[in-house]
């Protein structure tokens, strides 16, 4: 393991000293569109984690490790039916979607109706989820030393 890891950086090195990278300076005129595109997406990526995840600073914070631990624990096993549910949806949705291509109205009405089944679906779930996480936990919390 030791030995390839040392070969290939010796490969490498040996080909950075026969031809030596040449780096160019990016034009920030050509790299605009892309930054501010770039910038969007990193702001909503960075406020989705801090909105999925500022329940588990509240909690950490207020009632320390091991209530955190249960809540965790609770929310992990709350979560489940959702993932499972959800990727299966994802999953068989293009063969449906592939069945009506060929008509324009058709798969419009099919994207509506799946639109409103999976809304459906996914609220009923999250409901549930709520309900099974605040039970576990406090299931969790009763069971602890």
């Amino acid at each position: 393991m030791l030995g390839q890891v040392v070969g290939q950086m010796l490969l490498t090195v040996v080909v950075l000293s026969w031809v030596p990278p040449r780096f160019a300076w990016p034009r920030l005129t050509a790299l605009r569109e892309v930054l501010t595109f770039s910038r969007a997406i990193l702001v909503g990526r960075l406020a989705w984690y801090v909105q999925t995840r500022s329940d588990v600073a509240v909690i950490g914070t207020l009632l320390g490790g091991p209530a955190l631990g249960i809540y965790s624990m609770a929310d992990s096993l709350a979560r489940l039916p959702v993932e499972k549910i959800g990727a299966l949806l994802s999953q068989v949705t293009p063969a449906f979607m592939a069945t009506h291509q060929g008509g324009r109205d058709a798969l419009k009405r099919l994207t509506l109706t799946l639109t409103e089944t999976f809304a459906s679906v996914k609220s009923r779930l999250y409901r549930a989820r709520m309900a099974l996480r605040e039970t576990l936990t406090v299931t969790y919390a009763a069971a602890a030393p």
